[in-house]
């Protein structure tokens, strides 16, 4: 019990100096941001779509729903599928991979879009949270397609 908690004692100036690093950035906080609204550190602006990569857009939008799915539902299996690289985890890797996605909600994916500085990578803008009552943030879930699966698949995000 603090009964006798002084709230407005002098401090003797320097008494609390951050010791900050000369290469520090600060990150913008995701509160700051309205909803819908990109990241400012977005690399690029979109470009103009081919009639082709216009017919591609449903399919790309769907390959990131059906990822946050399979981490919504854990399916590890489905998970693999859809982000390469994940074969060579441990299992306490594979553990901690899902522990972090409990708890994750998709508010919104957004329209997928495709740069100058990538024309074979899709950026998809989703605002996804991924602990429970935590406020969506905006992120940018990155993906191409995979020749040799012959579907789209995950190759960047959050």
């Amino acid at each position: 019990l603090m009964s006798d908690f002084q709230w407005d004692v002098a401090m003797e100036e320097g008494t609390f100096q951050p010791q900050i690093p000369d290469d520090f950035t600060q990150r913008e906080e995701p509160q700051t941001r309205p909803a819908g609204q990109q990241p400012q550190a977005q690399a690029a602006a979109p470009r103009a779509l081919t009639d082709q990569e216009r017919t591609q857009q449903a399919r790309v939008k769907d390959t990131v729903a059906q990822f946050f799915q399979a981490c919504q539902d854990r399916n590890w299996d489905q998970i693999r599928a859809l982000r390469g690289g994940l074969d060579g985890l441990s299992a306490e890797q594979k553990t901690a991979i899902v522990a972090q996605l409990t708890g994750l909600k998709v508010a919104e994916i957004g329209e997928p879009f495709k740069t100058q500085d990538s024309e074979d990578i899709w950026h998809v803008p989703c605002q996804i949270s991924l602990k429970a009552g935590m406020a969506p943030d905006d992120d940018e879930i990155r993906v191409r397609y995979d020749q040799a699966q012959g579907q789209f698949v995950i190759c960047g995000g959050p």
